[in-house]
Protein backbone atom coordinates (compact mmCIF):
# COMPACT_ATOMS: atom_id res chain seq x y z
CA UNK A 1 0.00 0.00 0.00
CA UNK A 2 1.33 3.40 -0.91
CA UNK A 3 2.44 5.90 1.74
CA UNK A 4 -0.23 8.39 0.70
CA UNK A 5 -2.92 5.74 1.07
CA UNK A 6 -1.75 5.03 4.62
CA UNK A 7 -1.99 8.71 5.48
CA UNK A 8 -5.45 9.06 3.97
CA UNK A 9 -6.62 6.02 5.89
CA UNK A 10 -5.23 7.57 9.07
CA UNK A 11 -7.42 10.59 8.51
CA UNK A 12 -10.60 8.56 7.93
CA UNK A 13 -10.47 5.48 10.14
CA UNK A 14 -10.90 5.99 13.88
CA UNK A 15 -10.97 3.92 17.13
CA UNK A 16 -9.13 1.54 19.44
CA UNK A 17 -8.04 -1.18 17.07
CA UNK A 18 -6.74 -3.66 19.66
CA UNK A 19 -10.13 -3.95 21.45
CA UNK A 20 -11.44 -6.81 19.33
CA UNK A 21 -8.28 -8.26 17.83
CA UNK A 22 -6.62 -9.23 21.12
CA UNK A 23 -8.34 -12.64 21.10
CA UNK A 24 -6.72 -13.46 17.75
CA UNK A 25 -3.12 -12.59 18.56
CA UNK A 26 -0.52 -14.24 20.74
CA UNK A 27 0.04 -12.26 23.97
CA UNK A 28 3.58 -10.98 24.38
CA UNK A 29 5.79 -10.48 27.40
CA UNK A 30 7.16 -7.03 28.25
CA UNK A 31 10.15 -7.80 26.03
CA UNK A 32 7.79 -9.05 23.30
CA UNK A 33 9.27 -12.53 23.06
CA UNK A 34 7.51 -15.56 21.64
CA UNK A 35 7.53 -18.83 23.52
CA UNK A 36 7.06 -22.53 22.69
CA UNK A 37 9.61 -22.77 19.91
CA UNK A 38 8.31 -20.00 17.68
CA UNK A 39 10.72 -17.29 16.47
CA UNK A 40 11.92 -14.96 19.20
CA UNK A 41 10.54 -11.47 18.66
CA UNK A 42 12.01 -8.39 20.28
CA UNK A 43 11.28 -4.80 19.36
CA UNK A 44 12.95 -1.56 18.35
CA UNK A 45 11.43 1.77 19.40
CA UNK A 46 12.05 5.08 17.66
CA UNK A 47 11.03 8.15 19.66
CA UNK A 48 11.26 11.74 18.50
CA UNK A 49 9.84 14.85 20.16
CA UNK A 50 9.65 18.40 18.82
CA UNK A 51 7.47 21.36 19.71
CA UNK A 52 5.12 20.36 16.89
CA UNK A 53 5.28 16.56 16.67
CA UNK A 54 5.55 13.49 18.88
CA UNK A 55 6.63 10.17 17.38
CA UNK A 56 6.75 6.73 19.00
CA UNK A 57 7.20 3.91 16.53
CA UNK A 58 7.75 0.31 17.58
CA UNK A 59 8.53 -2.48 15.15
CA UNK A 60 9.63 -6.12 15.50
CA UNK A 61 13.17 -7.46 15.47
CA UNK A 62 13.48 -11.13 14.53
CA UNK A 63 16.23 -13.65 13.81
CA UNK A 64 15.59 -13.25 10.07
CA UNK A 65 17.57 -10.39 8.51
CA UNK A 66 15.36 -10.25 5.40
CA UNK A 67 12.22 -9.86 7.51
CA UNK A 68 13.96 -7.23 9.64
CA UNK A 69 14.82 -5.10 6.61
CA UNK A 70 11.22 -5.13 5.42
CA UNK A 71 9.82 -4.26 8.84
CA UNK A 72 12.31 -1.46 9.49
CA UNK A 73 11.65 0.03 6.06
CA UNK A 74 7.90 -0.06 6.75
CA UNK A 75 8.32 1.67 10.12
CA UNK A 76 10.63 4.37 8.80
CA UNK A 77 8.32 5.00 5.86
CA UNK A 78 5.52 5.88 8.29
CA UNK A 79 7.82 8.35 10.06
CA UNK A 80 8.91 9.98 6.82
CA UNK A 81 5.33 10.32 5.57
CA UNK A 82 4.18 11.82 8.87
CA UNK A 83 7.02 14.34 8.93
CA UNK A 84 6.28 15.41 5.36
CA UNK A 85 2.63 15.92 6.29
CA UNK A 86 3.51 17.84 9.47
CA UNK A 87 5.60 20.35 7.53
CA UNK A 88 2.44 21.93 6.13
CA UNK A 89 0.25 22.17 9.24
CA UNK A 90 -0.19 24.90 11.81
CA UNK A 91 1.11 24.14 15.36
CA UNK A 92 -1.48 23.03 17.88
CA UNK A 93 -2.17 24.80 21.16
CA UNK A 94 0.73 24.99 23.60
CA UNK A 95 1.29 21.69 25.36
CA UNK A 96 -0.08 19.53 22.54
CA UNK A 97 1.72 18.07 19.55
CA UNK A 98 0.66 16.15 16.47
CA UNK A 99 1.34 12.50 17.13
CA UNK A 100 2.34 9.34 15.30
CA UNK A 101 2.35 5.95 17.00
CA UNK A 102 3.02 2.50 15.63
CA UNK A 103 2.43 -0.61 17.75
CA UNK A 104 2.38 -4.28 16.87
CA UNK A 105 1.18 -7.63 18.07
CA UNK A 106 2.28 -11.03 16.83
CA UNK A 107 0.28 -13.94 15.44
CA UNK A 108 1.71 -17.44 15.49
CA UNK A 109 0.60 -19.39 12.42
CA UNK A 110 0.90 -22.91 11.06
CA UNK A 111 4.17 -24.25 9.70
CA UNK A 112 6.62 -21.35 10.06
CA UNK A 113 4.28 -18.43 9.33
CA UNK A 114 4.42 -15.38 11.56
CA UNK A 115 2.14 -12.38 11.10
CA UNK A 116 2.53 -8.93 12.62
CA UNK A 117 -0.62 -6.91 13.26
CA UNK A 118 0.19 -3.20 13.37
CA UNK A 119 -1.96 -0.37 14.58
CA UNK A 120 -0.97 2.92 12.97
CA UNK A 121 -2.25 5.89 14.96
CA UNK A 122 -2.20 9.55 14.06
CA UNK A 123 -3.23 12.55 16.14
CA UNK A 124 -4.12 15.36 13.76
CA UNK A 125 -5.60 17.67 16.38
CA UNK A 126 -9.07 16.17 16.63
CA UNK A 127 -10.89 14.81 19.66
CA UNK A 128 -9.00 11.52 19.47
CA UNK A 129 -6.31 9.84 17.34
CA UNK A 130 -7.13 8.04 14.10
CA UNK A 131 -6.23 4.37 13.68
CA UNK A 132 -5.82 1.84 10.90
CA UNK A 133 -4.78 -1.81 10.98
CA UNK A 134 -1.98 -2.99 8.71
CA UNK A 135 -0.57 -6.52 8.69
CA UNK A 136 2.72 -8.01 7.58
CA UNK A 137 2.77 -11.77 6.96
CA UNK A 138 5.97 -13.77 6.52
CA UNK A 139 7.16 -17.26 5.74
CA UNK A 140 10.07 -17.47 8.15
CA UNK A 141 11.57 -20.42 6.27
CA UNK A 142 12.31 -18.18 3.29
CA UNK A 143 11.87 -14.65 4.64
CA UNK A 144 9.23 -14.01 1.97
CA UNK A 145 6.48 -11.49 2.68
CA UNK A 146 3.01 -12.64 1.64
CA UNK A 147 0.53 -9.95 0.64
CA UNK A 148 -3.11 -10.36 -0.23
CA UNK A 149 -2.36 -10.84 -3.94
CA UNK A 150 0.04 -13.71 -3.17
CA UNK A 151 -2.48 -15.51 -0.96
CA UNK A 152 -5.95 -14.79 -2.39
CA UNK A 153 -7.33 -14.78 -5.92
CA UNK A 154 -9.81 -11.90 -6.02
CA UNK A 155 -12.20 -13.71 -8.35
CA UNK A 156 -12.58 -16.45 -5.70
CA UNK A 157 -13.34 -14.20 -2.71
CA UNK A 158 -17.13 -14.16 -2.85
CA UNK A 159 -17.71 -17.17 -0.51
CA UNK A 160 -15.24 -15.71 2.01
CA UNK A 161 -16.94 -12.33 1.80
CA UNK A 162 -20.37 -13.88 2.43
CA UNK A 163 -19.00 -15.81 5.42
CA UNK A 164 -17.36 -12.71 6.89
CA UNK A 165 -20.46 -10.57 6.42
CA UNK A 166 -22.64 -13.17 8.13
CA UNK A 167 -20.22 -13.44 11.04
CA UNK A 168 -20.04 -9.66 11.43
CA UNK A 169 -23.80 -9.21 11.28
CA UNK A 170 -24.15 -11.72 14.10
CA UNK A 171 -21.21 -10.35 16.11
CA UNK A 172 -22.41 -6.76 15.86
CA UNK A 173 -26.10 -7.53 16.26
CA UNK A 174 -26.81 -5.67 13.02
CA UNK A 175 -30.54 -6.03 12.53
CA UNK A 176 -31.32 -2.97 10.39
CA UNK A 177 -30.71 -2.82 6.65
CA UNK A 178 -28.34 0.17 6.81
CA UNK A 179 -25.99 -1.56 9.25
CA UNK A 180 -26.05 -4.76 7.22
CA UNK A 181 -25.29 -2.89 4.02
CA UNK A 182 -22.37 -1.15 5.73
CA UNK A 183 -21.00 -4.55 6.73
CA UNK A 184 -21.50 -6.10 3.31
CA UNK A 185 -19.78 -3.22 1.58
CA UNK A 186 -16.80 -3.16 3.94
CA UNK A 187 -16.33 -6.92 3.75
CA UNK A 188 -17.11 -7.22 0.03
CA UNK A 189 -15.31 -9.56 -2.36
CA UNK A 190 -12.50 -7.16 -3.27
CA UNK A 191 -8.85 -7.64 -2.42
CA UNK A 192 -8.68 -4.27 -0.65
CA UNK A 193 -11.12 -5.58 1.99
CA UNK A 194 -8.83 -8.56 2.67
CA UNK A 195 -5.51 -6.68 2.78
CA UNK A 196 -5.30 -6.79 6.59
CA UNK A 197 -5.03 -10.50 7.31
CA UNK A 198 -3.00 -12.94 9.36
CA UNK A 199 -2.37 -16.65 8.98
CA UNK A 200 -3.47 -18.14 12.30
CA UNK A 201 -3.27 -21.70 13.56
CA UNK A 202 -6.94 -22.40 12.80
CA UNK A 203 -7.65 -20.13 9.86
CA UNK A 204 -7.13 -16.77 8.21
CA UNK A 205 -8.05 -13.75 10.34
CA UNK A 206 -9.38 -10.74 8.41
CA UNK A 207 -9.09 -7.39 10.22
CA UNK A 208 -11.42 -4.46 9.64
CA UNK A 209 -10.28 -1.01 10.72
CA UNK A 210 -12.73 1.28 12.51
CA UNK A 211 -15.46 2.56 10.19
CA UNK A 212 -14.83 -0.15 7.61
CA UNK A 213 -17.78 -2.28 8.69
CA UNK A 214 -19.20 -0.47 11.73
CA UNK A 215 -19.33 2.89 13.53
CA UNK A 216 -16.43 4.31 15.53
CA UNK A 217 -18.02 3.36 18.84
CA UNK A 218 -17.81 -0.35 17.94
CA UNK A 219 -14.08 -0.18 17.17
CA UNK A 220 -12.11 -2.56 14.98
CA UNK A 221 -13.46 -5.98 14.05
CA UNK A 222 -11.96 -9.33 13.07
CA UNK A 223 -13.34 -12.50 11.51
CA UNK A 224 -11.55 -15.85 11.57
CA UNK A 225 -12.18 -17.80 8.36
CA UNK A 226 -11.41 -21.52 8.79
CA UNK A 227 -8.87 -22.98 6.41
CA UNK A 228 -11.50 -25.37 5.04
CA UNK A 229 -13.15 -22.31 3.47
CA UNK A 230 -10.18 -19.96 3.11
CA UNK A 231 -8.22 -22.40 0.94
CA UNK A 232 -10.95 -22.30 -1.73
CA UNK A 233 -9.83 -18.72 -2.48
CA UNK A 234 -6.07 -19.30 -2.40
CA UNK A 235 -4.06 -18.50 -5.50
CA UNK A 236 -2.79 -21.51 -7.39
CA UNK A 237 0.79 -20.60 -6.50
CA UNK A 238 0.09 -20.30 -2.78
CA UNK A 239 -1.98 -23.49 -2.70
CA UNK A 240 0.76 -25.43 -4.50
CA UNK A 241 3.48 -24.12 -2.21
CA UNK A 242 1.78 -24.47 1.16
CA UNK A 243 -0.52 -27.15 2.56
CA UNK A 244 -3.00 -25.34 4.80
Amino acid sequence: MKRLVYLLLFLVLIAGAFFVIDSYVVPLTEKRQQQNGTPTISSQVIEEETEVTSIQVEYPITHNSTVNRILEAFAREQIETFKEWAEDVEPLLEGRAYGLWLQFQTVEGPQNFVSFVFTLSLDTGGAHPNHVIVTKVFDFDTGAELGVSEVFAEEKLEPLSEFAASELITLLGATDSNSQEWIREGSGAESINFEAFSLNKDGVAIYYSPYQVAPYALGAQVVLIPYSLARTAFTESFANTYSL
